[in-house]
């Protein structure tokens, strides 16, 4: 029904490698972040990342840095960033159901 709509939108994450927050109750566009067993998972804060995986469990899949799991930031253009957000802004189909991403709050403050 939205294809049009997603099917574009997911190419453009995908190819942008455009991480979103795990956490079904949060679905943020992260910019850092939370990465878990190389991609499986991602999560855009600590409490985002403790529904599902406690500080003990990430210690241990961290292993000292030797692990898959690990924090990071990650070095976007700017431009696709909103240009991702406006769209997700515009489209409330984009905001409920499959994809489910939340809009940025804080995309204006981010310089890259």
């Amino acid at each position: 029904m939205y294809d049009d709509i997603l099917i574009p939108l997911r190419e453009i994450l995908h190819n942008n490698e455009i991480r979103i927050c795990s956490n079904p109750e949060c679905k943020k566009i992260m910019v850092e972040g939370y990465v878990i067993e190389n991609g499986m998972e991602y999560y855009c804060c600590e409490e985002c990342l403790h529904t599902e995986i406690t500080e003990e469990e990430f210690i241990e899949l961290y292993d000292d840095g030797e692990g898959d799991s690990y924090y990071t930031e990650w070095d976007y253009c700017i431009h696709t960033l909103k240009a991702i957000n406006k769209l997700v802004e515009e489209a409330p189909v984009l905001q409920a159901g499959e994809l489910g991403i939340v809009p940025m709050t804080n995309i204006n403050k981010l310089n890259k």
